[in-house]
């Protein structure tokens, strides 16, 4: 008896252990468990941490944080009208080979808490639903070439 509990119990461990992918480096792929969206523009990074601050407020989100010189934001939950949950942003603007915007966010729910969000769960899942949202706010910015990246 205790020759069967033994690898079911092995079973069950092993089958709840997490599944956290390593790191990724910026690519154009939309890989697993990506949780960071990067936009590369043309303008100077100046000129976009502002364009994309007010690309946000556009979008109704309102700002807990900004920093002019460290070119980051960060902002309240806000409830998109087609959610049942708020997510929150955290946005910072760098020069790399051109100006890149990296796009982070998290999702808040009564039920589940804060969590950060990637590119998991299925279709209809509270995380998928936060991954499209996150891509389409930043999709609809102007930029030049759109990236992903696993922290």
């Amino acid at each position: 008896m205790k020759y069967v509990i033994i690898p079911l119990i092995l079973v069950g461990f092993l089958s709840c252990a997490p599944t956290n992918l390593p790191p990724s480096e910026i690519t154009d792929q939309e890989i697993e468990q990506a949780n960071t969206i990067i936009l590369f523009v043309e303008s100077s990074p100046e000129d976009s941490y502002r364009e994309f601050a007010q690309h946000l407020m556009d979008k109704g989100f309102a700002f807990s944080n900004t920093d002019n010189t460290l070119l980051t934001i960060s902002t309240e939950p806000n409830t998109l009208e087609f959610l049942s949950h708020s997510i929150s942003l955290n946005v910072s603007v760098r020069e790399l080979e051109s100006t890149a915007i990296f796009i982070r966010g998290n999702v808040h729910s009564n039920f589940l808490g804060t969590t950060r969000i990637s590119n998991v769960g299925s279709s209809s899942s509270i995380y998928s639903a936060s991954w499209e949202s996150l891509k389409s706010i930043t999709k609809e910015f102007p930029h030049t070439d759109l990236k992903f990246r696993r922290d």
